[in-house]
């Protein structure tokens, strides 16, 4: 159970879609309007850095095999090419409300907190929750809408934070594994957000927008977060062997 006995002045938790030009100026009219002691944002540090110095992340396939992680550099470009191909569908790149929220909170003089779980932790304890065949049907769905072949509402996409659209699919046939990227990280975020102090202006996708406000209403259900940081052991399976 989280323990806190302290709690900041103020959360504002600002709901974003990833690929939304309404999102980036709503993130901006907040921060600008609230001048906020601190700007949380959804992302570690590895993303930040991703976000901010685009150009030193490059890494060779072989550095990718060295690692051992192979499926997780499967499941981070497959993502990413989905972000980047309905980006260039609506004439915004993934990512720019982030960037927008630091650019402004720099402007008004706040500071910038990283709230979100390590990607790497997300998607090794995603991976070890899914069976094979579950496995199997997410990378294909993840190659059809990565090469066109399956289509996705544009509009609706807008509204909403991409990777949310794709788990609402995910929960159907691996519920316990779209808790991985969705609720865990909800009580994760909530958690990290009530460690603040002062007023504070929190950009998340919009998937997560309820569960961490559920989870800000009722701290006592949030776990500790170092259980929710712990990467299980990897389980021998066919696709483990070839990923």
């Amino acid at each position: 159970m989280y323990d806190n006995p302290e709690e900041p002045s103020e959360i504002i938790v600002v709901g974003t879609a990833h690929i939304s030009e309404e999102s980036i100026q709503e993130v901006r009219r907040t921060i600008e309007a609230e001048r906020p002691d601190v700007v949380a944002v959804e992302l570690d540090v590895g993303r930040y850095h991703g976000l901010t110095h685009p150009e030193q992340q490059r890494a060779s396939f072989k550095d990718v095999l060295s690692s051992g992680r192979l499926y997780q550099f499967l499941v981070h470009w497959l993502l990413a090419r989905v972000q980047n191909q309905l980006g260039l569908e609506v004439g915004v790149k993934p990512g720019s409300e982030m960037l927008s929220a630091i650019e402004v909170a720099g402007s008004v003089g706040a500071k910038i907190a990283l709230v979100d779980r390590d990607i790497n932790v997300t998607i090794a304890r995603f991976w070890a929750k899914m069976r094979l065949i579950e496995k199997l049907k997410m990378l294909v769905a993840l190659l059809g809408i990565a090469t066109g072949d399956e289509e996705i509402n544009l509009e609706d996409i807008t509204k909403d934070d991409v990777i949310s659209q794709l788990v609402s699919e995910l929960r159907q046939f691996s519920p316990t594994a779209a808790s991985v990227l969705v609720d865990e990280r909800d009580a994760y975020l909530a958690g990290n957000l009530l460690a603040l102090r002062g007023k504070i202006v929190a950009v998340v996708g919009a998937g997560h927008k309820e569960g961490i406000k559920r989870y800000l209403d009722h701290p006592e259900l949030i776990p500790p977060l170092n259980e929710l940081n712990v990467v299980p052991k990897r389980r021998v399976t066919l696709l483990s062997h070839a990923l």
